[in-house]
């Protein structure tokens, strides 16, 4: 297994993953906890020169100049950092294997998911027993830095809060090939024209790692440089990895029935916490995913004597693990706030909050027993789904987990 010592930190605003992804993985190196506004300042508000396109609101130049820049300023460059395009004809392998080498270098990884919309810093992985040395994970840590910090807790510190749970943000746990090439995660991002001229640009899986990787399976950068494509097309869909123990298998399927066991058995097979025994589960809630050919998913919330919550995802169709997010480390542990309402309080909060969703006016408001969730502006994370809000059986609204109803869920901007 390899874990580095990289801290969790929240975005300070919705659109400033890019800055907080950086602060993560440039505080180890230069042992200073820097401003997001600053690093952003740093990247700059523009494309960077050579870049003719600008992918998300942090480009991946833009990234791995501030990544650069900021050592610069701090003391010198102990890591040199560079954008990689690997072409999603390899599957994403060869850009999740120079994650793993960037890994073993000693520093995070940055990579951009959810079809360019969101960053998060890779900060470890779980190594196959036969191959501990090897490039190809079972499974990866990262620190998504949604959701952003509260308005008023939006300054960092060593005690900040942050990772602690709920509105807090935690770290998480993906499974390889599972969870991490299954929509909505590590998927390819579409690029742009390199001029008016030429043509689109393949389909690329995008990483901020390590400068001077292997680099042979690199796609046409958008400025026109990168080696070309070379191996042979992979199958992308997800593989099943059935996390089976002594008791409650399906033997027809060869898989546990109980999603609850699905989680403790990820939690003794990868080491995610060493008392399991003592936690105890809330009832696992469906998520339905709001965009077509795409797995349901479970939440199993595990709840442990201290307060601390690990929230396991494990897939409806396929009853395998696909992920969690993590238990907070014991330092920065306070009481819980993860919770999934079951829809009757739901309905009671809307009837006692006199809320309405858009012309809708008052009525006889339901919520669907499913919750539902997609990559959006609202929420970029699968642990923060949605409440879905109902009128004479049509969905008219949705409610966070904070109680913050939309009519709406708009599609991310970008990174």
């Amino acid at each position: 297994m390899i874990q580095l010592p990289i801290p969790f930190h929240q975005q300070d605003t919705p659109n400033f993953c890019g800055p907080a992804t950086a602060q993560m993985i440039v505080k180890p190196i230069i042992n200073a906890l820097l401003d997001q506004g600053d690093i952003e300042a740093t990247m700059g508000a523009a494309p960077a020169a050579g870049e003719s396109c600008k992918l998300g609101l942090t480009s991946p130049k833009q990234l791995e100049l501030g990544l650069n820049a900021t050592q610069q300023a701090h003391g010198g460059l102990k890591h040199q950092f560079k954008a990689y395009y690997f072409a999603s004809q390899v599957n994403g392998t060869a850009a999740t294997a120079a994650i793993v080498r960037t890994l073993r270098l000693g520093t995070g990884a940055a990579a951009l998911i959810k079809g360019g919309g969101h960053w998060i810093a890779v900060t470890g992985a779980s190594m196959p027993a036969g191959d501990p040395l090897g490039v190809h994970p079972e499974a990866l840590f990262v620190n998504n830095p949604w959701p952003p910090a509260p308005g008023s807790l939006a300054h960092h510190a060593p005690t900040d809060g942050c990772g602690s749970g709920g509105i807090r943000g935690q770290a998480e746990h993906v499974t390889v090939p599972a969870g991490w090439y299954a929509p909505p995660y590590f998927t390819p991002v579409t690029m742009c024209r390199r001029t008016t001229q030429s043509p689109l640009l393949p389909d690329v899986y995008i990483i901020v790692g390590a400068a001077g990787l292997p680099m042979a399976a690199q796609a046409p950068a958008p400025n026109g440089g990168g080696t070309g494509e070379s191996g042979p097309a992979r199958d992308a869909r997800p593989k099943e990895i059935p996390m089976c123990d002594d008791h409650g298998h399906d033997e027809d399927r060869g898989h546990v029935r109980d999603p609850v066991e699905v989680v403790r058995g990820a939690i003794d097979r990868y080491g995610l916490a060493a008392d399991v025994d003592a936690a105890h589960s809330d009832r696992p809630r469906v998520v339905q995913y709001l965009e077509d050919d795409a797995d349901w998913y479970y939440l199993v919330p595990l709840r442990w004597p201290d307060g601390s919550v690990l929230v396991g995802r494990v897939s409806v169709q396929h009853l395998t693990y696909l992920g969690a997010q993590l238990r907070p480390p014991k330092e920065i542990r306070t009481d819980a706030h993860y919770h999934l309402a079951e829809p009757s309080d739901v309905e009671g909060w809307i009837r006692r909050g006199r809320i309405t969703f858009g012309g809708h006016g008052d009525g006889d408001y339901r919520v669907r027993e499913e919750l539902g969730w997609r990559p959006c502006v609202e929420s970029r994370s699968p642990y923060h789904p949605f409440y879905q809000v109902t009128l004479k059986g049509e969905t008219v609204g949705f409610m966070d987990l904070n109680g913050t109803p939309y009519t709406k869920l708009n599609d991310l901007p970008g990174g």
